[in-house]
């Protein structure tokens, strides 16, 4: 009866135990499909305007004579006050991950943080007005707004190839994003 006792009581331990680590899975799965998800399919349209706005601008600027580049100028910077919006709404969803740097505790802490700090990371390579030294895509508008200035011909293929650069700066960044989104989503939905 003793032995019996004892595996009783060995299989209520066990099945108690199996129970918190379903629980934990359902948690993440639930934190997966209630935070991460939503973050993912929101920057997903934020990274597609951010690239066909410097794609698009890299087009305008190639296509338009000196002249009429201030025109085109004015109306990206419109344009690029909206999506900034846009920017802001998916980086005050990813803010309190970056702040819980130092609580990280386990795999999934890291895992949600690196995708927090990868989502950060693209938004620097396109704007962010707060760090004590400019963004690329900052000093890029002062140097279109210098070379319309000074109707700087020789400067506007530097331009051109800059905002070129900052496209390939935000294809790596939505890479490591995305690499970062795999990673979470397999640790959390196995």
């Amino acid at each position: 009866m003793f032995e019996l006792a004892g595996l009783s009581t060995f299989l209520d331990i066990f099945q108690k135990a199996f129970g918190l680590i379903e629980k934990r899975k359902d948690q993440k799965r639930q934190l997966f499909n209630e935070i991460v998800e939503p973050v993912y399919t929101e920057l997903t349209v934020v990274v597609g305007d951010y690239y066909g706005f410097f794609r698009g601008f890299r087009d305008d600027l190639s296509e338009t004579d000196m002249e009429n580049w201030p025109t085109v100028l004015g109306e990206r910077k419109k344009k690029r006050e909206e999506i900034v919006l846009a920017r802001n709404k998916v980086l005050g969803i990813t803010r309190p991950f970056l702040l819980a740097r130092e609580e990280r505790k386990g795999k999934y802490d890291e895992l949600l943080y690196n995708f927090a700090e990868a989502i950060n990371d693209f938004f620097y390579e396109s704007d962010n007005l707060s760090r004590p030294v400019p963004s690329f895509v900052t000093g890029l508008f002062v140097l279109i707004d210098c070379v319309v200035a000074g109707s700087n011909e020789e400067g506007k293929q530097v331009v051109i190839s800059d905002i070129g650069n900052v496209l390939w700066h935000l294809e790596d960044s939505w890479r490591r994003i995305s690499a970062a989104y795999g990673e979470l989503r397999v640790f959390c939905l196995r």
